[in-house]
């Protein structure tokens, strides 16, 4: 069949061709992408895009495929990778073995009595609405703390500290290495010792359809176990209502 050309976008067409089909509404949502006043006008309307004649499914697939391409994705670069990234990520990689080996020389606490317990409640998962870079890191608390299966010797606690991992995400982080630093700086303040960034990807949150969708690899950290990655976030209270899906695919 003969081909239709696709309109030039503004304010009327993003109305007019809330029918087309899904494969034309991507080469039409790339279009837009292009033009800054009808970006503008998307991110003023968060994507209230609603045309009369249009079936609510369709009108429906519209709208979701507009807004899986972030704004992020829309007017930012897509970054990947340069030397500027890879000797950030090795510095990064300096200093946390670094801070491992003084954490080594330093005698774990046996007791459970400190008074800062802050590093208990910092939470596994901390992730940005929208698709964004994420690392999964991986450390052991400051001390041991008293569980289910730890078995006391003379009062004291004989269990080690526990390993943790936790998945991160943030939004406009042009490499992963962005989003790993600050929060290896905050689990080393906080006590967490053999920090270790176990790799990357990339994170959907929706929080209006309650979706997750982990998946993709960082060119400096290496693919993360996204299936690692889903186990902490399905662990998370906030998301037990959640759909968390996980694939190696994509970027």
């Amino acid at each position: 069949s003969r081909k239709k050309k696709l309109p030039s976008p503004n304010a009327t067409t993003i109305h007019r061709h809330a029918f087309l089909s899904p494969g034309r509404l991507r080469v039409f949502v790339a279009v837009l992408s292009r033009n800054k006043t009808i970006t503008s006008s998307l991110q003023q309307r968060h994507f209230n895009i609603i045309h009369p004649v249009a079936s609510s499914s369709k009108t429906k697939t519209f709208i979701q495929v507009i807004s899986q391409a972030t704004m992020s994705d829309l007017t930012t670069t897509n970054y990947t990778t340069n030397a500027n990234d890879q000797a950030q990520v090795a510095k990064l990689q300096e200093t946390i073995t670094k801070i491992n080996s003084q954490q080594s020389q330093t005698p774990t606490t046996t007791t459970n009595t400190d008074n800062d317990d802050s590093w208990m409640t910092f939470p596994s998962v901390r992730i940005a609405p929208g698709r964004h870079k994420y690392v999964l890191v991986s450390a052991t608390e400051p001390r041991p703390r008293v569980t289910a299966t730890t078995t006391t010797t003379g009062g004291g606690i004989a269990a080690k500290p526990l390993k943790r991992f936790f998945v991160a995400s943030k939004q406009y982080a042009a490499y992963h290495c962005n989003v790993a630093e600050p929060l290896v700086c905050e689990l080393e303040e906080l006590g967490f010792g053999t920090i270790r960034v176990l790799g990357g990807g990339r994170i959907f949150l929706d929080e209006e359809e309650k979706r997750i969708e982990i998946y993709g690899y960082s060119y400096g950290f290496g693919m993360a176990d996204h299936e690692t990655s889903k186990g902490v976030v399905v662990e998370d209270e906030r998301f037990r209502e959640f759909e968390i899906s996980c694939s190696n695919e994509g970027y």
